[in-house]
Protein backbone atom coordinates (compact mmCIF):
# COMPACT_ATOMS: atom_id res chain seq x y z
CA UNK A 1 0.00 0.00 0.00
CA UNK A 2 1.32 3.48 -1.32
CA UNK A 3 1.05 6.21 1.74
CA UNK A 4 -0.24 9.49 -0.34
CA UNK A 5 1.83 12.24 -0.54
CA UNK A 6 0.80 16.50 0.15
CA UNK A 7 0.42 18.74 -2.31
CA UNK A 8 2.58 21.55 -1.73
CA UNK A 9 5.70 20.13 0.02
CA UNK A 10 8.59 23.14 0.75
CA UNK A 11 12.27 22.12 2.01
CA UNK A 12 13.36 25.34 4.07
CA UNK A 13 16.69 25.97 4.90
CA UNK A 14 17.08 28.39 7.55
CA UNK A 15 20.44 28.42 7.72
CA UNK A 16 23.32 27.06 5.85
CA UNK A 17 25.51 26.57 9.27
CA UNK A 18 25.98 22.73 11.04
CA UNK A 19 27.74 22.01 13.56
CA UNK A 20 29.10 19.08 11.42
CA UNK A 21 30.59 19.57 8.27
CA UNK A 22 29.99 15.77 6.71
CA UNK A 23 31.87 14.63 3.31
CA UNK A 24 28.98 12.96 2.22
CA UNK A 25 26.79 16.49 2.42
CA UNK A 26 24.90 18.49 -0.49
CA UNK A 27 25.09 21.31 1.34
CA UNK A 28 28.45 21.44 2.83
CA UNK A 29 29.45 25.45 1.94
CA UNK A 30 32.41 26.11 -0.26
CA UNK A 31 33.30 28.97 2.20
CA UNK A 32 33.22 29.97 5.80
CA UNK A 33 29.87 32.38 5.37
CA UNK A 34 26.86 31.65 6.90
CA UNK A 35 23.44 32.20 6.21
CA UNK A 36 20.28 33.09 8.15
CA UNK A 37 16.60 32.94 6.64
CA UNK A 38 14.95 35.50 8.97
CA UNK A 39 11.88 34.86 10.53
CA UNK A 40 10.05 37.89 9.11
CA UNK A 41 10.76 36.45 5.55
CA UNK A 42 9.05 32.76 6.91
CA UNK A 43 5.70 34.44 7.65
CA UNK A 44 5.96 36.79 4.03
CA UNK A 45 6.53 32.98 2.32
CA UNK A 46 3.43 31.59 4.38
CA UNK A 47 1.29 34.46 3.19
CA UNK A 48 2.46 33.84 -0.27
CA UNK A 49 1.84 30.57 -0.64
CA UNK A 50 -0.72 28.20 0.32
CA UNK A 51 1.93 25.45 1.88
CA UNK A 52 0.54 22.05 3.13
CA UNK A 53 4.17 21.01 4.94
CA UNK A 54 7.56 22.59 5.29
CA UNK A 55 10.58 20.20 6.17
CA UNK A 56 13.02 21.83 8.16
CA UNK A 57 16.86 21.31 6.88
CA UNK A 58 19.90 21.34 4.91
CA UNK A 59 21.61 23.00 7.80
CA UNK A 60 21.02 22.26 11.13
CA UNK A 61 17.93 24.04 12.12
CA UNK A 62 18.76 24.73 15.52
CA UNK A 63 21.54 27.12 14.93
CA UNK A 64 19.39 29.54 14.13
CA UNK A 65 18.31 32.38 16.46
CA UNK A 66 15.07 32.45 15.82
CA UNK A 67 14.53 28.79 15.11
CA UNK A 68 11.59 28.04 17.85
CA UNK A 69 9.65 31.16 17.09
CA UNK A 70 9.71 29.85 13.47
CA UNK A 71 7.98 26.10 14.52
CA UNK A 72 5.71 28.29 16.66
CA UNK A 73 4.37 30.46 13.70
CA UNK A 74 3.99 27.48 11.43
CA UNK A 75 2.24 25.07 14.06
CA UNK A 76 -0.21 28.18 14.77
CA UNK A 77 -0.97 28.49 10.91
CA UNK A 78 -1.61 24.20 10.82
CA UNK A 79 1.51 24.00 8.59
CA UNK A 80 2.68 19.88 8.95
CA UNK A 81 6.12 20.78 10.12
CA UNK A 82 9.33 17.71 9.24
CA UNK A 83 12.84 18.55 10.85
CA UNK A 84 15.93 16.37 9.72
CA UNK A 85 18.50 16.56 12.16
CA UNK A 86 21.88 15.31 13.56
CA UNK A 87 20.42 15.22 16.92
CA UNK A 88 21.60 18.53 17.74
CA UNK A 89 18.22 20.41 17.75
CA UNK A 90 15.86 18.16 19.32
CA UNK A 91 18.40 18.70 22.12
CA UNK A 92 17.68 22.35 22.30
CA UNK A 93 13.75 22.10 22.13
CA UNK A 94 11.31 21.51 25.12
CA UNK A 95 8.87 18.95 25.10
CA UNK A 96 6.28 20.94 24.44
CA UNK A 97 8.11 22.39 21.29
CA UNK A 98 8.71 19.18 19.66
CA UNK A 99 5.45 18.39 19.92
CA UNK A 100 4.95 21.03 17.41
CA UNK A 101 6.84 18.72 14.58
CA UNK A 102 4.86 15.97 12.24
CA UNK A 103 7.83 14.12 11.48
CA UNK A 104 11.40 14.02 13.40
CA UNK A 105 14.18 12.57 11.03
CA UNK A 106 17.27 11.65 12.64
CA UNK A 107 20.60 11.18 10.34
CA UNK A 108 22.46 8.20 10.66
CA UNK A 109 24.81 7.02 8.35
CA UNK A 110 26.45 3.78 10.00
CA UNK A 111 24.91 1.31 12.21
CA UNK A 112 27.58 0.90 14.61
CA UNK A 113 28.82 3.53 17.20
CA UNK A 114 32.82 3.98 16.12
CA UNK A 115 32.12 4.08 12.43
CA UNK A 116 29.80 6.84 12.43
CA UNK A 117 31.37 8.67 15.11
CA UNK A 118 34.26 9.04 12.73
CA UNK A 119 32.10 10.18 10.10
CA UNK A 120 30.61 12.20 11.77
CA UNK A 121 31.77 13.37 15.14
CA UNK A 122 32.47 12.04 18.50
CA UNK A 123 29.15 11.03 20.56
CA UNK A 124 26.88 11.98 17.76
CA UNK A 125 25.87 8.01 17.88
CA UNK A 126 24.80 8.20 21.17
CA UNK A 127 22.71 11.84 20.83
CA UNK A 128 20.62 10.19 17.88
CA UNK A 129 20.09 7.15 19.83
CA UNK A 130 19.18 9.45 23.15
CA UNK A 131 16.71 11.94 20.61
CA UNK A 132 15.39 9.03 19.39
CA UNK A 133 14.20 7.94 22.46
CA UNK A 134 13.47 10.88 23.73
CA UNK A 135 11.24 11.60 21.08
CA UNK A 136 9.51 7.97 21.05
CA UNK A 137 8.61 8.30 24.77
CA UNK A 138 7.01 11.02 23.92
CA UNK A 139 4.96 9.47 20.74
CA UNK A 140 6.29 11.25 18.27
CA UNK A 141 6.51 10.23 15.03
CA UNK A 142 10.33 9.46 14.24
CA UNK A 143 12.30 8.45 11.67
CA UNK A 144 16.02 7.66 10.92
CA UNK A 145 17.20 9.05 7.46
CA UNK A 146 20.19 7.65 5.97
CA UNK A 147 22.08 8.52 2.72
CA UNK A 148 22.92 5.31 0.46
CA UNK A 149 26.61 5.28 -0.78
CA UNK A 150 29.62 3.44 -1.79
CA UNK A 151 30.83 3.56 1.66
CA UNK A 152 27.88 2.38 3.72
CA UNK A 153 25.73 0.42 1.55
CA UNK A 154 26.64 -2.56 2.98
CA UNK A 155 25.17 -1.14 6.20
CA UNK A 156 21.86 -0.68 5.04
CA UNK A 157 20.41 -4.11 6.77
CA UNK A 158 21.86 -3.42 10.39
CA UNK A 159 20.67 0.59 9.92
CA UNK A 160 16.95 -1.23 8.94
CA UNK A 161 17.39 -3.39 12.35
CA UNK A 162 17.78 -0.41 14.50
CA UNK A 163 15.09 1.08 13.10
CA UNK A 164 12.49 -2.25 13.52
CA UNK A 165 14.18 -2.04 17.23
CA UNK A 166 12.41 1.31 17.68
CA UNK A 167 9.14 0.80 15.73
CA UNK A 168 10.01 3.33 13.34
CA UNK A 169 11.46 3.97 9.82
CA UNK A 170 14.15 4.19 7.80
CA UNK A 171 14.47 7.06 5.20
CA UNK A 172 17.43 6.08 2.75
CA UNK A 173 18.48 9.25 -0.13
CA UNK A 174 21.08 8.24 -2.37
CA UNK A 175 23.60 10.17 -2.77
CA UNK A 176 24.18 12.78 -5.27
CA UNK A 177 28.11 13.76 -5.97
CA UNK A 178 26.96 16.93 -5.93
CA UNK A 179 30.94 17.57 -4.36
CA UNK A 180 32.97 14.54 -4.11
CA UNK A 181 32.36 11.62 -6.94
CA UNK A 182 34.37 9.47 -5.22
CA UNK A 183 31.30 8.72 -2.93
CA UNK A 184 29.19 7.29 -5.40
CA UNK A 185 27.78 4.09 -6.00
CA UNK A 186 28.10 2.23 -9.45
CA UNK A 187 25.29 -0.19 -10.90
CA UNK A 188 26.07 -3.00 -9.32
CA UNK A 189 26.48 -1.44 -6.10
CA UNK A 190 23.39 0.36 -6.59
CA UNK A 191 20.88 -2.65 -7.65
CA UNK A 192 22.85 -4.70 -5.24
CA UNK A 193 21.60 -2.45 -2.17
CA UNK A 194 18.06 -1.76 -3.65
CA UNK A 195 17.77 -5.82 -3.59
CA UNK A 196 18.85 -6.11 -0.20
CA UNK A 197 16.97 -3.10 1.07
CA UNK A 198 13.43 -4.39 -0.60
CA UNK A 199 14.79 -8.26 1.11
CA UNK A 200 15.37 -6.85 4.26
CA UNK A 201 12.53 -4.37 4.66
CA UNK A 202 8.94 -3.63 3.57
CA UNK A 203 8.64 -0.59 1.44
CA UNK A 204 6.48 2.11 2.28
CA UNK A 205 6.99 4.85 -0.31
CA UNK A 206 9.15 5.08 -3.20
CA UNK A 207 9.71 8.51 -5.12
CA UNK A 208 13.15 7.04 -6.92
CA UNK A 209 11.65 7.12 -10.66
CA UNK A 210 14.44 4.37 -11.84
CA UNK A 211 13.34 2.08 -8.78
CA UNK A 212 9.42 2.60 -9.81
CA UNK A 213 10.23 1.89 -13.59
CA UNK A 214 11.65 -1.39 -12.22
CA UNK A 215 8.71 -2.36 -10.04
CA UNK A 216 6.17 -1.05 -12.48
CA UNK A 217 4.84 1.30 -9.85
CA UNK A 218 4.12 5.25 -9.67
CA UNK A 219 1.34 7.59 -9.27
CA UNK A 220 0.08 10.19 -11.83
CA UNK A 221 2.81 12.80 -11.32
CA UNK A 222 5.08 10.72 -13.07
CA UNK A 223 8.81 10.89 -12.40
CA UNK A 224 10.98 12.77 -9.65
CA UNK A 225 8.50 14.93 -7.67
CA UNK A 226 11.12 17.31 -7.82
CA UNK A 227 10.07 20.43 -8.52
CA UNK A 228 6.33 19.49 -9.11
CA UNK A 229 5.61 18.56 -5.37
CA UNK A 230 8.51 19.58 -4.14
CA UNK A 231 10.61 22.34 -3.59
CA UNK A 232 14.00 24.06 -1.93
CA UNK A 233 14.41 27.23 -0.36
CA UNK A 234 17.87 28.08 0.55
CA UNK A 235 19.07 30.40 3.55
CA UNK A 236 19.79 33.07 1.06
CA UNK A 237 15.72 32.79 -0.53
CA UNK A 238 16.68 31.42 -3.60
CA UNK A 239 14.27 28.55 -4.83
CA UNK A 240 15.14 25.46 -6.44
CA UNK A 241 13.09 22.71 -7.94
CA UNK A 242 15.30 20.11 -6.26
CA UNK A 243 17.65 19.96 -3.25
CA UNK A 244 20.55 19.13 -5.27
CA UNK A 245 19.95 21.47 -8.24
CA UNK A 246 22.78 23.78 -8.83
CA UNK A 247 20.96 26.75 -9.79
CA UNK A 248 18.21 28.40 -8.53
CA UNK A 249 14.85 29.51 -10.97
CA UNK A 250 13.68 32.16 -8.67
CA UNK A 251 14.29 34.08 -5.33
CA UNK A 252 11.25 34.48 -2.70
CA UNK A 253 11.43 38.37 -3.23
CA UNK A 254 9.49 37.44 -6.42
CA UNK A 255 6.77 35.40 -5.37
CA UNK A 256 3.48 37.20 -6.56
CA UNK A 257 0.91 37.95 -3.77
CA UNK A 258 -1.19 35.19 -3.09
CA UNK A 259 -4.13 37.23 -4.53
CA UNK A 260 -3.21 37.22 -7.85
CA UNK A 261 -3.93 33.49 -8.00
CA UNK A 262 -0.21 32.47 -9.33
CA UNK A 263 0.48 30.68 -6.05
CA UNK A 264 1.76 27.65 -8.56
CA UNK A 265 4.69 29.26 -9.66
CA UNK A 266 7.17 28.38 -7.03
CA UNK A 267 6.84 24.61 -8.56
CA UNK A 268 8.94 24.41 -11.62
CA UNK A 269 10.41 21.58 -12.73
CA UNK A 270 13.52 21.10 -12.93
CA UNK A 271 15.06 22.61 -16.83
CA UNK A 272 15.84 19.87 -18.87
CA UNK A 273 14.32 17.34 -20.89
CA UNK A 274 14.25 13.42 -21.41
CA UNK A 275 16.82 12.07 -22.97
CA UNK A 276 16.31 11.00 -26.76
CA UNK A 277 17.20 7.30 -25.41
CA UNK A 278 13.80 7.23 -23.64
CA UNK A 279 11.41 8.57 -25.19
CA UNK A 280 10.38 5.39 -26.97
CA UNK A 281 10.99 3.46 -23.73
CA UNK A 282 7.68 1.36 -22.67
CA UNK A 283 9.01 2.94 -18.81
CA UNK A 284 8.46 6.57 -19.68
CA UNK A 285 5.78 7.62 -18.02
CA UNK A 286 6.76 5.96 -15.30
CA UNK A 287 10.17 6.79 -14.58
CA UNK A 288 10.90 10.19 -17.50
CA UNK A 289 14.72 9.95 -17.25
CA UNK A 290 15.22 8.78 -13.50
CA UNK A 291 16.57 11.24 -11.07
CA UNK A 292 17.23 14.29 -12.42
CA UNK A 293 19.78 15.65 -10.24
CA UNK A 294 21.87 12.20 -10.66
CA UNK A 295 21.63 12.80 -14.60
CA UNK A 296 23.00 16.25 -13.72
CA UNK A 297 25.88 15.11 -11.70
CA UNK A 298 26.42 12.00 -13.60
CA UNK A 299 26.42 11.06 -17.20
CA UNK A 300 24.94 14.49 -18.58
CA UNK A 301 21.42 15.94 -18.75
CA UNK A 302 21.30 14.16 -22.44
CA UNK A 303 21.55 10.69 -21.31
CA UNK A 304 19.14 8.56 -19.15
CA UNK A 305 19.45 7.71 -15.50
CA UNK A 306 22.83 5.84 -14.89
CA UNK A 307 21.00 3.19 -13.07
CA UNK A 308 19.15 2.59 -16.20
CA UNK A 309 18.45 -1.44 -16.57
CA UNK A 310 17.15 -0.86 -20.32
CA UNK A 311 19.83 1.63 -21.70
CA UNK A 312 22.91 -0.41 -21.00
CA UNK A 313 24.36 -3.80 -20.79
CA UNK A 314 23.68 -4.70 -17.10
CA UNK A 315 21.03 -6.50 -18.00
CA UNK A 316 17.42 -6.50 -15.89
CA UNK A 317 18.54 -6.25 -12.07
CA UNK A 318 17.12 -9.77 -10.28
CA UNK A 319 14.34 -7.98 -8.48
CA UNK A 320 11.24 -10.07 -8.03
CA UNK A 321 8.95 -10.00 -5.41
CA UNK A 322 8.27 -6.34 -2.82
CA UNK A 323 6.59 -6.53 0.16
CA UNK A 324 4.64 -3.09 1.03
CA UNK A 325 4.15 -2.08 4.38
CA UNK A 326 0.13 -2.10 4.72
CA UNK A 327 0.42 -0.01 8.45
CA UNK A 328 2.15 2.82 7.18
CA UNK A 329 -1.05 4.52 5.03
CA UNK A 330 -0.66 8.29 6.81
CA UNK A 331 0.55 11.22 5.15
CA UNK A 332 4.59 11.32 5.45
CA UNK A 333 5.75 14.46 4.35
CA UNK A 334 9.02 13.08 2.63
CA UNK A 335 7.18 10.45 0.83
CA UNK A 336 6.52 13.64 -1.86
CA UNK A 337 9.61 15.45 -1.19
CA UNK A 338 12.81 14.45 -3.26
CA UNK A 339 13.68 10.92 -4.71
CA UNK A 340 13.27 8.84 -1.54
CA UNK A 341 12.53 5.53 -0.39
CA UNK A 342 11.30 5.15 2.93
CA UNK A 343 11.47 1.26 4.56
CA UNK A 344 9.76 -0.57 7.61
CA UNK A 345 11.60 -3.61 8.90
CA UNK A 346 10.44 -7.22 8.63
CA UNK A 347 9.39 -9.24 12.03
CA UNK A 348 11.24 -11.99 11.47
Amino acid sequence: MKSKTLGHVVGLSLTNACNFSCRHCYSRSATAISHFFPFAEVKRLCSRLNIDSINLGTGESGLHSEFKQVIKYLYERNIDIGLTTNGYTVKLMSDDELRMLRDIDFSLDFAEKKAHDEWRGDGNFQDVITGIERCLDKGLNVSIATTLMNANYHQMPNLLKIAQSYGILLRINVYKAVRDKSLRLNYTEFWDSIKIILSSGKLVSCSEPIINALLQSGSSSSGAPCGKQSCKIDSQGYIYPCVYWNEPTSHVSMLPDRQTGKTQDILTECPNTIPRPCLTCDALSICRGGCMARRLYGNGLENPDEFCFKSGTHGVPNISCVDWDEHHSECLIHSGYLCTIIVSGKKS
